[in-house]
């Protein structure tokens, strides 16, 4: 009897043992995992739901982007409004009936937000072209990475950017030359640091 009683102790002992390999084990494998999945996570995907979890900025943040003066033309028109989910704020400036500027400022934040930063924004720095016509780029702008759109016979310019790693801006201008669109776009950038 007391030979059965030792023999199923050791076995019993034996087993629990061999039980905490088996979860140390498996906890050392998931944690290898979980830094496998940590090491592959997409930089978008990861922006993406960073702008996700971002509290809305006010319209009076972002109409701040918008000055009274763009490149020497008054601001004439100043539109804000929520109602879709993101906030967006857009300024025309009219030098003349045929010179203008328009700058539009999206906040990113929020599911809405993040939607718009992928469709307007993310979309377009894969797409590069240039024809006879016009050409759509990605650029260096202000440390970052701008879109600059520019249609030769329409002489139009359109810069798309993102500021303080949430504002979308969208800057827009007719007879301007690209070069002074980069320039109104620098103050746009520098009045807010």
């Amino acid at each position: 009897m007391k030979k059965l009683l030792l023999i199923v102790l050791s076995a019993s002992l034996f087993a629990a043992c061999n039980s905490d390999d088996k979860t140390v084990q498996k906890s050392e494998t998931a944690n290898e995992a979980k830094v496998k999945s940590a090491a592959t996570i997409d930089p978008t995907a990861q922006k993406l739901d960073d702008l996700k979890k971002l509290a809305p900025v006010g319209l009076d943040e972002l109409s701040a982007w918008l000055p009274g003066q763009l490149n020497g033309i008054k601001r004439n028109n100043l539109t804000m409004s929520s109602n879709m989910g993101y906030a967006i704020a857009h300024a025309d400036y009219d030098k003349n009936s045929k010179t203008n500027m328009r700058v539009t400022v999206y906040d990113c934040a929020g599911s809405a937000g993040a939607d718009l930063y992928k469709n307007i924004y993310l979309n377009k720095t894969k797409n590069s072209q240039e024809g006879e016509e016009d050409y759509t780029k990605t650029i260096d702008l202000m440390g970052g990475k701008a879109v600059e759109h520019h249609e030769k016979q329409n002489k139009i310019t359109t810069l798309t950017y993102i500021a303080k790693n949430r504002i979308l801006v969208v800057l827009s201008a007719r007879n301007f030359e690209p070069e002074q669109v980069r320039e109104a776009a620098e103050k746009l950038g520098t009045k807010q640091s």
